[in-house]
């Protein structure tokens, strides 16, 4: 499941700035753009198409296919708890999960600290057994998928 199938999947609400006018155009454009910026047309075009049907477009951080199945897990628990399913962001930083809802109980901050915590283990890109890895740019990642993505 891509992250964009988990969005629509549990209809999660737009995040923190997807209802400013100046980031959809901005969005629209990297869209259009077919210069330096083109490898991020494809994900902008499924932005606004995120944008419009009133989700949660991405703008505001995703993470890669690895982490998908603990957001998915996360999402199932967190609306068992009663999660009206808006999220502000959430995004990889310091290698690690960040996920971040605005109407959110102990229990519910809880949940999201485990998840978290399941990430500082989880490759992001493939969902393997992964460490921290890197200086400066701290991922979690296993071996396979670091070298790819740093190689020497």
């Amino acid at each position: 499941m891509t992250f964009q199938e988990w969005v629509r999947k549990w209809r999660i609400g737009p995040g923190m700035n997807d209802h400013n006018p100046r980031i959809r155009e901005f969005v629209k454009e990297l869209a259009a753009n077919t210069g330096t910026l083109s490898r991020y047309s494809s994900g902008s075009k499924e932005s606004i198409i995120l944008m419009d049907e009133q989700l949660y477009s991405g703008f505001d951080g995703t993470v890669g296919p690895g982490w998908v199945p603990i957001l998915d897990r996360l999402a199932e628990d967190l609306v068992k708890m009663g999660w009206d399913r808006d999220l502000n962001q959430v995004k990889e930083k310091f290698g690690t999960l960040r996920f971040y809802i605005g109407n959110s109980t102990d229990e519910m901050e809880k949940r999201i600290d485990q998840a978290e915590d399941e990430t500082a283990v989880t490759c992001e890109e493939c969902g393997d057994p992964a460490t921290l890895k890197g200086r400066g740019w701290v991922v979690t990642n296993c071996d396979k998928c670091y070298q790819k993505r740093f190689p020497k």
